[in-house]
């Protein structure tokens, strides 16, 4: 049987933040989180939305992760899971961007920045 997503309303989203993220109350805004997803259609990437309060965890992370200034004020009370995660993923789309860097050359005839260390 498939979920049916309630949509929250920016307090709800609020009173979440403030419930598991404490050290995040007044930088993120529900409404801001809201108003996103509506214009998106509650979707994540191509896919329906199933968890809004999963989708707040990332929200929270992209935004520590981004720099963005709301957030690093939070400081060392972030979770360790969302910088560890971050992490991973960083390393994860460097290799991918890599990757897609040396292929893009390769289709061009040129070599990459890698290949002028070699020489």
């Amino acid at each position: 049987m498939r979920e049916v997503l309630v949509k929250p309303t920016g307090a709800e989203v609020d009173e979440y933040v403030a419930e598991k993220y404490p050290e995040f109350v007044g930088k993120i805004s529900g409404d801001a989180f809201v108003a996103y997803y509506d214009s998106v259609g509650w979707k994540v990437g191509r896919n329906p939305m199933k968890r809004w309060k999963a989708a707040v965890y990332t929200w929270i992370a992209r935004r520590s992760e981004q720099g963005d200034e709301r957030v690093e004020k939070a400081g060392e009370g972030r979770p360790k899971v969302t910088r560890e995660a971050f992490e991973r993923w960083r390393a994860e789309r460097h290799r991918a961007e890599s990757e897609a860097a040396k292929v893009s050359a390769d289709e061009r005839g040129v070599g990459t920045d890698d290949d002028l260390d070699r020489r």
